[in-house]
């Protein structure tokens, strides 16, 4: 297996395509039997990715001064309540079958197995199942971030559906919060 980085290299939409279409696979998967998750995996709804921004905020890893532009301006505790207000709103947008969802679906965790294709691997410690936003807006900023604006469109397309932009917005800030983010420059990743 080689990383599709190396695989692919000066081939943005090629590469952002390939992505999507890896994830739409793994979230198209058997809730059961998706790759690397065991039978019973852990769900990665809004109450556990809240309690997991909690422990984070408790052990100091969160630092409002390593986000993006917008978020610097909050504190810890009003970054916590905008994303748990988020939840609230975004609870009556997602949709009721939770997906396999990988967790942390950076390109570097994007590999070629020459028999099967593209297929997101790496460390599934953050999987389980949940919104596939979650996975849509890790994947989103690394697809924008390493390869540029025009390549997110080539991930959509590979994916085969847009996402609901207010669920992506609500996960993009999660992301950040839970330091599976390209964008932060949290100093823990």
């Amino acid at each position: 297996m080689t990383g599709l980085l190396e695989r692919l290299p000066g081939r943005p939409g090629e590469l952002a395509e390939a992505m999507g279409d890896a994830l739409a696979r793994l979230h198209a998967g058997d809730r059961d039997r998706a790759p690397g998750l065991e039978s019973g995996a852990a769900s990665l709804g809004s109450d556990r990715l809240l309690a997991l921004v909690a422990d984070r905020a408790a052990e100091g890893l969160l630092r409002p001064e390593l986000l993006p532009h917008p978020y610097q301006r909050y504190s810890v505790d009003e970054l916590i309540k905008l994303v748990g207000d988020g939840a609230k709103v975004v609870s009556d947008r997602a949709e009721a079958e939770p997906v396999p969802v990988h967790g942390d679906p950076r390109l570097e965790h994007l590999v070629v197995d020459d028999g099967d294709g593209p297929r997101v691997a790496g460390d599934l410690a953050g999987a389980g199942l949940g919104d596939r936003h979650l996975d849509l807006a890790i994947a989103h900023q690394s697809v924008h971030r390493h390869l540029g604006a025009e390549a997110v469109m080539a991930f959509y397309h590979g994916y085969g559906r847009d996402p609901d932009l207010v669920l992506l917005d609500h996960y993009i800030l999660m992301s950040l919060l839970l330091g599976r983010s390209d964008l932060a420059d949290a100093p823990d990743r």
